[in-house]
């Protein structure tokens, strides 16, 4: 109830002792929030972390804005400087009647928030409900192979309201991440990555896609006016701003919760300490052109729930941020923690294991160096763990299996050595250790049933291919560049979702299972560099979503895919160092076909003149 009047030092009482029976149109609009999330969170299975606020002693109706108040006069003469000092004319505002100074009351301006004790009351629900229905949509997002950090973090107030059923004059309009294909090794992408780089589009395009998405917030709020107000939001995405950071001003904002200046490139310089905004709980500094020592600025807001840093030039020790033990979402992918030649600062200490409320660590493009302590385990509300693209050194600790809620680990291109241990993560959907020289592969991924991407190319596995017999919801699979041997997996005709499979360069023989022919969302197939033999079967016309097949370097035979009006996608053929000793009919039916390449065979008949009647065909090999 954002208007349900003054209500100062009104007190919840516990939630579960309200009295939810009875008909809901004799409610106080208090009840009516109060049991609608009741119910909500009854709704939760067991396995999400139910209390994960309720040690939070910051979240009551009462306390925090009561003592960081701050003189009026003061927080506007602050924003007004800011305004200045960022070359505010030259902002871009989705309502100029809302720029700032335009009016007396700065809660009036757009990208500013102003809350009292009724409106951090609101915020409390609303925050509960949003964060706890992030977590229960994720678990089920996993089914259709999708895992956001939406939820995570962007507030979702219009999510709230949906799942409550209340109205109010807040509107926020729901905003989405933009969807990534690919990333930057041209490898298929899930499609809720949020800050994926996209190789088809260049990761400019990618993050002008992100960087798109505008922050709305008009609150209708009853400030100013002669009652007292706190600013506690500053929502500044994408405003075009320019300038350098401004320390002395951020202590005239005390009440400061929420703070987004992601998209603004303008702004550079070192980042300065932001001890004096005790309150900061969201912060956003994704894509801008700062950077200084990560812990610095950064290490004294002990009640972070969110701190967004990717795609800047922070640096310096990871090891002060244990002190943030609050925090659920630290994004620093794409920083210079460490400079490449120098020391090594920034490594995973086991003190880090002490923040265990996290729930999605991004660390990515960092050079971080070190190993991975066992103490991580203790991150057992860990979602999402990006490490990859760092120099992560030793053995992967078993332990990790403690972290069971995993949606998403990630440590591929890194130097790990030895055991790819069993790994216990029942809701994973991507798991990817790509490009580093693990040997040995225990794990089973059988406690896995919705993985929907493992990579496990260019380490030094060796033995059989996994099985993958209860890994149904496979989209992604890529086992290339290690030392398999024997045949290929006739199970894997049973990953009917398979849209990509790449098993080139390793030591595989026999022929291709009938079992595939099961295979129907395929688009690329990649079984280069092995000692594969026989025909290439008639079946595979009915791959109706091939784009891209590369049988290089085997020892097939024959081609007798029947492609007649059924191949309209297929681009790129590699049929190259094999024994094929006539030109395949299924040439012919490509419409598509941008690249043929049959070089290295033992046909020895003349090219035929219908072959390079293909509209696209640029390259003929």
């Amino acid at each position: 109830g954002g208007e349900g009047g003054e209500g100062e030092g009104d007190d919840d009482g516990d939630l579960f002792d309200l009295d939810c029976s009875g008909d809901e149109s004799t409610w106080s609009t208090k009840e009516i929030v109060w049991c609608r999330l009741l119910h909500l969170l009854k709704s939760i299975p067991p396995n999400v972390d139910f209390d994960m606020f309720a040690d939070d002693e910051d979240w009551t109706c009462s306390g925090p804005l009561e003592s960081c108040v701050s003189d009026p006069e003061e927080q506007k003469e602050a924003l007004l400087e800011l305004y200045e000092a960022w070359g505010g004319e030259h902002w871009i505002f989705n309502d100029e009647s809302k720029r700032w100074g335009k009016s007396d009351c700065p809660c009036e301006w757009e990208g500013v928030g102003c809350g009292s004790h009724m409106i951090h009351g609101f915020q409390k629900v609303s925050h509960l409900v949003s964060t706890r229905t992030s977590i229960l949509d994720n678990k089920r997002t996993i089914s259709r192979g999708r895992i956001s950090l939406d939820e995570l973090i962007h507030e979702r107030m219009e999510v709230t309201l949906e799942r409550l059923g209340t109205t109010t004059s807040t509107t926020v309009p729901r905003t989405t991440l933009p969807l990534a294909t690919f990333n930057a090794d041209g490898e298929r992408l899930d499609e809720g990555a949020p800050f994926a780089h996209d190789s088809k589009l260049g990761r400019n395009r990618t993050e002008e896609r992100l960087c798109g998405l505008e922050s709305r917030w008009p609150l209708r709020t009853p400030y100013c006016n002669g009652k007292p107000y706190a600013v506690t939001s500053l929502r500044l995405m994408s405003r075009n701003i320019t300038g350098s950071w401004m320390p002395g001003v951020w202590k005239k904002l005390p009440c400061l919760r929420w703070f987004n200046l992601m998209c603004n490139e303008g702004i550079s310089g070192s980042v300065p300490s932001f001890a004096d905004l005790k309150n900061l709980q969201w912060l956003n500094f994704v894509k801008l052109s700062s950077g200084g020592e990560v812990a610095t600025a950064f290490q004294h807001n002990d009640k972070l729930r969110v701190l967004g840093l990717m795609y800047n030039y922070f640096k310096g020790a990871l090891l002060p941020l244990r002190k943030l033990r609050k925090l659920r979402v630290l994004l620093l992918s794409d920083n210079l923690l460490n400079e490449f030649g120098g020391e090594c600062e920034a490594f995973l200490s086991p003190e880090l294991g002490e923040l265990n409320k996290l729930n999605a660590l991004y660390l990515s493009s960092n050079n971080i160096c070190g190993q991975i302590p066992k103490e991580l385990s203790n991150w057992t509300n860990m979602y999402s763990l990006y490490l990859h693209d760092n120099k992560l050194s030793g053995q992967i600790p078993p332990e990790l299996s403690n972290m069971t809620n995993i949606n998403a680990l990630r440590l591929d291109r890194n130097e790990l050595t030895g055991t790819l241990p069993p790994l216990h993560f029942p809701y994973a959907g991507i798991i990817q250790v790509n490009w580093n020289q693990l040997s040995t592969l225990e794990a089973t991924f059988s406690e896995s049933p919705d993985l929907f991407r493992l990579g496990l190319s260019n380490n030094l596995f060796e033995g059989s291919l996994p099985a993958l017999e209860r890994n149904l919801k496979l989209r992604a699979l890529d086992v290339t560049g290690n030392r398999f041997s024997g045949e290929l997996r006739k199970s894997w005709g049973r990953l009917t979702q398979l849209e990509s499979i790449e098993v080139g360069s390793n030591r595989l023989s026999g022929t291709i299972p009938s079992e595939w022919k099961r295979l129907k969302k395929v688009f690329a197939v990649v079984l280069a560099e092995n000692r594969l033999n026989g025909t290439i079967e008639p079946y595979w016309g009915d791959m109706v979503e091939l784009e891209s097949l590369r049988l290089t370097n085997n020892l097939f035979t024959s081609v007798d895919i029947d492609a007649q009006n059924n191949l309209a996608k297929l681009e790129y053929v590699r049929l190259d160092g094999n024994l094929l000793t006539d030109w395949p009919e299924m040439l012919f039916y490509l419409p598509a076909l941008r690249k043929l390449s049959v070089a290295n065979n033992r046909i020895s008949t003349p090219l035929p003149l219908g072959l390079v009647h293909g509209k696209y065909l640029g390259v003929l090999e």
